[in-house]
């Protein structure tokens, strides 16, 4: 339920506004890592599916230039339907960079920020997506990413099929599907992008492990540094959505703080009134009382202190500049972070 509210919200404003990428340098490597590790709790995965990813000869220290929201909604989209019509076997993401020789050039009339294609530096970042689900017809195939279309043998993509395809046009890429009914489905997306080379870390970690949690299979590393700074008092999660709540409390958890977790605004007001937490986790849009609600009335029910008072997070699948500043401004928030979140990002947030 809680991806077919996002969509449906992501697809008002895909189809009502003139969608921008907005480019910039991006650890990719972490990010899918992090997509794929938000399946783990996923009531999509069942005891005989596995997801896995891996990378084709990556390259260290660097970051692609890319719109890191749509191409998380893209691989989100792609894995959940590819999760969703898989009753066993495995799904297995593979991300690979396509040297710049192979690089298109054909020219683009968008007026949106673009990669140089006929740029040196010039990738094409290319992700595979194979299953071994319920596959899809010829006619399935020719009309994926028409939101009028409904695919009967699969359940319908709807609107998570238009958002991929929109995305993909507007990021000058291209996507390809080869699938059979009943032998699975394998979805290649490729997206120009740009090499940037950065400063490798001080410490050197340890080279992630492949690890397996309830049919799950990805890239972790258990030995990456949770924040070094001290973690006094508790943490609260306020998330409606079970499996996000549960993957935000385990990550937390995993960086050494102690975590409580409501399932709506209105336990949350409640909780955050009755015992003092040092950083609240907030989502926005749950049933009984909203998070931007409780979040308000917290403020005009509490009895704050100099030096004892929450920070307060707001954790939100879609963020644009409006919703930010309501976030620090309006609400009474202290900072946002945008699902899904990279648990040193959610280390770091809270702590202060």
């Amino acid at each position: 339920l809680g991806n077919i509210v996002s969509n449906i919200l992501e697809f008002k404003e895909v189809s009502s506004t003139k969608l921008i990428p907005k480019l910039s340098p991006t650890d990719v490597k972490e990010t899918m890592i992090s997509l794929v590790n938000m399946f783990k709790y996923s009531t999509l995965i069942d005891q005989g599916v596995e997801i896995s990813i891996e990378f084709n000869e990556w390259p260290e220290n660097n970051q692609l230039v890319i719109d890191s929201k749509m191409l998380d909604r893209i691989v989100l989209n792609l894995a959940t339907n590819a999760l969703k019509f898989t009753d066993e076997g495995v799904v297995k993401i593979i991300c690979s960079l396509i040297p710049p020789i192979h690089a298109s050039s054909s020219s683009s009339s968008s007026s949106s920020p673009q990669i140089d294609q006929n740029n040196n530096n010039c990738f094409t970042f290319k992700i595979e997506i194979i299953d071994t689900g319920c596959g899809m017809s010829e006619t399935t195939q020719e009309h994926f990413g028409e939101l009028d279309f409904f695919s009967g043998e699969a359940g319908g993509f709807g609107l998570g099929s238009f958002i991929v395809d929109s995305y993909i046009k507007e990021l000058q890429g291209t996507l390809n599907l080869k699938s059979k009914l009943g032998e699975g489905t394998t979805v290649t997306v490729e997206l120009p992008t740009q090499l940037i080379k950065v400063k490798p870390p001080r410490k050197i970690m340890k080279k992630p492990e492949v690890v397996s949690v309830h049919g799950l299979s990805s890239t972790s590393n258990d030995n990456e540094e949770s924040s070094s700074t001290t973690h006094p008092g508790m943490v609260l999660v306020v998330e409606d959505i079970k499996v996000n709540r549960k993957l935000l409390v385990k990550t937390l958890e995993k960086g050494g703080f102690k975590v409580d977790q409501a399932e709506n605004g209105a336990i949350g007001l409640k909780m955050m009134l009755e015992k003092n937490y040092s950083t609240v986790f907030m989502d926005i849009n749950m049933p009984v009382m909203n998070g931007d609600v409780a979040v308000r009335e917290y403020w005009k029910q509490c009895e704050v202190t100099e030096d004892k008072y929450p920070k307060i997070i707001i954790v939100t699948g879609n963020i644009n500049d409006t919703d930010r500043d309501l976030a620090l401004e309006s609400i009474g928030a202290h900072d946002f972070l945008t699902k899904p979140v990279v648990p040193k990002q959610l280390w770091e947030a809270a702590s202060w």
